[in-house]
């Protein structure tokens, strides 16, 4: 679901729609406005989560598709775990963008696009949770298992790669837009673009970091199919929409750089 719109001249969290993006990249005006619906909307999100996963939320918006649920849910190996680790997920990806929007962001936020983003990590969130917690969907049910020590208790494969991609992909997000933003802060550096950091590895490293947590996550909530349709369709969102608009744009503000 859409958060990032950034690179490494713009921070934008934002749809990937090129013409939204283009429309406030450079635009370095603060919107209080769209900076409080932003911090207003996130933690819904895990609140709905635990609620879908803990106090059956889930289960009841199965029903009134016609879907079934997992029953009962805690004689499945690693059960309490997974949905500890799930809801984990969704409280870390909303501290991490409240972090982005006071710390590190610099582009325009307006309430739009800061509803937009809002409402669709809820989506995101929610959709995850249900796949979860579904028999047909469920990577909780995608053996074989790997024994956690010291727990007692068992994770399958997706819900285990899942978890390190979603670790690995948000510390390399956060990481690489707090590098750049330390950069562009010093006025030794205006007019320079950063290539120091994790910004040496890949011109769109943020993009990689957002796409690599956001499939994790599925996968860790879907099984394998919900997580490489998401890696596939942000891989193919960012490649044909932002990354061609935002080429231009850095290659009109720094040319040979």
């Amino acid at each position: 679901m859409a958060t990032s719109s950034k690179s490494s001249s713009s921070t934008g969290q934002g749809s990937h729609n090129t013409s939204i993006t283009d429309a406030r990249r450079g635009n370095h005006n603060h919107s209080a406005a769209g900076t409080a619906i932003f911090i207003g909307l996130r933690p819904l999100s895990p609140i709905a989560q635990y609620q879908n996963l803990y106090r059956g939320w889930g289960p009841w918006l199965l029903s009134k598709i016609g879907a079934s649920t997992i029953s009962p849910m805690l004689s499945t190996p690693g059960a309490s775990l997974s949905r500890h680790l799930l809801l984990a997920m969704s409280t870390g990806v909303t501290a991490k963008h409240i972090y982005w929007v006071l710390a590190l962001n610099h582009e325009y936020f307006n309430p739009p696009i800061a509803s937009l983003v809002g409402i669709g990590h809820l989506i995101f969130d929610t959709v995850a949770s249900l796949l979860f917690l579904s028999p047909k969907t469920s990577a909780l049910l995608t053996g074989p298992y790997i024994s956690i020590p010291g727990t007692g208790s068992a994770l399958s494969v997706p819900i285990t790669l899942g978890t390190a991609m979603f670790t690995i992909g948000l510390l390399m997000e956060t990481v690489a837009e707090a590098q750049r933003k330390q950069f562009k802060s010093n006025p030794e550096n205006t007019g320079k673009i950063y290539t120091k950091g994790l910004w040496a590895l890949a011109r769109h490293v943020n993009y990689g970091g957002y796409t690599l947590w956001s499939a994790g996550y599925m996968l860790a909530a879907g099984g394998w199919a919900a997580g490489l349709f998401v890696m596939a369709l942000l891989t193919l969102d960012f490649y044909y929409r932002p990354i061609p608009g935002l080429d231009r744009y850095m290659t009109e503000k720094y040319g040979e750089q």
